[in-house]
């Protein structure tokens, strides 16, 4: 009796304490879905959906994206991961895989492009996203003129936004590990402009310039906007328990009549 007793108490433990995660996408009614063919492909291929009459409705085209240069690694904070994939961490040149709102634009014009509904932030010099594991700022981006103390004090490492106008002309935030910040987890994900077709990133997403500009154009606020970041074999697999459109619309292969499609 005692033994079970322990037992029942071991694993009620262990349930509690797996990460939570959310599990489905009823809170958002726009997602971009971007797919890799393995967990170690940085190509990928960028979708956009937006949730109406209770069906996801594919939004324009099919665009070719990159990942980080070796592919995905699930957000630390899911549940659904298996043994032997691939967890994101901290200068691992992966890009986080799972389910993250978009939390708003930055920018080097003073205004968003016409038509933007997102918040915007217009990126200055001393401007930092902070990715030093041992700073009480990590993962968070900081403007010099916020500190009471010079930033070399602060932190050892960060990525100096106003220093790659590249690719941080246009980019939208990836809400990854803030609620709080662990260390080592990884930080500073964007969406952002690719450096060109096939060439992956150090952990964000990249696109091409025009598709960024569409999509933040197209993106509103009160439509909480998510990223769906997975494998397509993972996809595959859990689409119907987080409320994902259906592969099949991925491919362009959807049924008219059962799917309806809009451009």
């Amino acid at each position: 009796m005692q033994r079970a007793a322990i037992i029942i108490i071991a694993l009620f433990c262990l349930i509690a304490s797996r990460p939570a995660f959310p599990l489905d996408v009823s809170s958002h009614r726009q997602l971009l879905i971007v797919v890799t063919s393995s967990w170690h492909d940085f190509n990928a291929s960028l979708c956009r959906f937006e949730q109406k009459e209770a069906e996801w409705v594919l939004v324009g085209k099919k665009v070719p994206a990159v990942v980080g240069e070796r592919g995905l690694g699930w957000d630390p904070s899911t549940a659904e991961r298996e043994p032997g994939q691939p967890v994101k961490r901290e200068g691992d040149l992966r890009a986080p895989a799972g389910l993250f709102r978009l939390s708003g634009a930055m920018g080097f014009a003073p205004l968003p492009p016409a038509g933007t509904t997102l918040p915007f932030r217009a990126i200055k010099p001393g401007l930092h996203c902070v990715d030093d594991g041992g700073s009480p700022f990590y993962n968070r981006i900081v403007s010099e003129e916020e500190l009471s103390r010079p930033a070399q004090d602060l932190w050892r490492s960060s990525e100096q936004l106003w220093q790659m106008p590249d690719l941080y002309r246009l980019l939208l935030m990836v809400d990854y590990n803030g609620h709080p910040p662990e260390p080592g987890n990884g930080s500073c994900i964007f969406l952002h402009i690719w450096r060109g077709k096939g060439q992956p990133t150090t952990g964000c997403t990249a696109l091409a310039e025009k598709d960024v500009t569409e999509i933040v154009k197209w993106l509103r606020p009160e439509a909480v906007p998510a990223l769906v970041q997975l494998p397509v074999e993972v996809y595959r697999q859990v689409w119907r328990k987080w409320g994902l459109p259906d592969p099949a619309l991925l491919n362009g292969k959807a049924d008219a009549e059962k799917i309806p499609l809009v451009d």
